[in-house]
């Protein structure tokens, strides 16, 4: 909710979207790819504490 209206956040399911998963190559739940003008420009995979996310973001604001 702090980055409402900054960030666009979508979810999707690997079961049910295999042919995506496959695209980026998701191996690992959870996986954050971060896109920016349509462009793959970072990837988090594993859990991370709100803190390090919020500064992984804000670098693409």
């Amino acid at each position: 909710k702090e980055m409402q209206g900054k960030i666009v956040f979508g979810k999707l399911n690997v079961d049910e979207n295999q042919i995506t998963s496959m695209k980026y190559q998701i191996m690992s739940i959870p996986t954050l790819l971060i896109f920016k003008n349509g462009n793959l420009v970072d990837a988090l995979i594993g859990a991370y504490p709100k803190e390090i996310l919020k500064k992984r973001l804000e670098r693409y604001q």
